[in-house]
């Protein structure tokens, strides 16, 4: 249900971003002022005002969806925002309390009373998040002043993407335990992996390129990580099968 969700929620912004700018004709932008009649030229002309526009694509285009309905432009507009800002605000609090609730069993396990704490495991997750966002640092790469989120920003994906790498090798270890099929795990998996350590791969090349150490050496973290994981998952895979003993016959 997740996937599917996440899929159409993808679709819908990605058709909202692309045909449904077009359908749009006054508006302002954030990165250009006042538009008479926008297009995907218009929007889209330049990545400096790309992403000033933030996140005005979704909110134009889809309120465009909604004025083809009969809504009324305004309420349209204020729909898809209120969207944008509802959406933004459960992601992070299911992020907090699923880190809250991490944070507590790992108390649990090392035995560390403090992180059982729920007050204080939330203060544990919210405060680097609230660093990311509100405290600026030097890029290493640009030399720039900027948020530390965005500084970190460009090894987000392949992070991402190493952690639904992971999720899928543990469903497909778990579905092996109880000798189920685990190809429909097993490839995406794969792909997902070799996708993420490629793009770690020329990340770091561009990041030594530019004397980026700190990106650099998170790069190299991850991708220990993503090794490791992945003799771990072989390890487990062996365990599994020993303990199921030969087949029979």
């Amino acid at each position: 249900g997740g996937m599917i969700g996440e899929g159409t929620l993808a679709l819908a912004s990605t058709m909202a971003a692309v045909a449904g700018v077009g359908m749009v004709t006054a508006c302002a932008l954030p990165g250009q002022g006042e538009v008479t009649d926008l297009s995907w030229a218009v929007y889209y002309d330049s990545w400096a005002h790309a992403g000033a526009n933030k996140a005005a694509a979704f909110v134009l285009g889809g309120g465009a969806f909604l004025e083809a309905l009969g809504l009324p432009t305004g309420l349209a507009r204020t729909l898809m925002a209120v969207l944008v800002i509802s959406f933004a605000a459960t992601t992070l609090d299911t992020a907090t309390r699923i880190q809250r609730l991490i944070l507590g069993e790992l108390g649990a396990a090392l035995k560390l009373r403090p992180l059982e704490n729920p007050y204080i495991a939330t203060a544990l997750a919210v405060l680097p998040a609230a660093a990311l966002a509100f405290v600026d640092v030097t890029d290493p790469g640009s030399g720039q002043t900027r948020q530390a989120g965005w500084v970190l920003w460009p090894i987000f994906g392949a992070s991402n993407q190493l952690l639904a790498a992971l999720t899928l090798m543990v469903l497909a270890l778990y579905f092996a335990a109880r000798k189920r099929p685990v190809l429909p795990l097993v490839i995406p998996m794969i792909f997902v992996t070799a996708v993420a350590l490629l793009a770690l791969v020329a990340k770091l090349r561009d990041f030594l390129a530019q004397g980026n150490a700190p990106l650099a050496g998170l790069a190299i973290l991850m991708l220990a990580l993503a090794v490791w994981m992945l003799f771990e998952g072989l390890a487990a895979l062996r365990r599994a099968r020993a303990a199921s003993g030969p087949p029979s016959g």
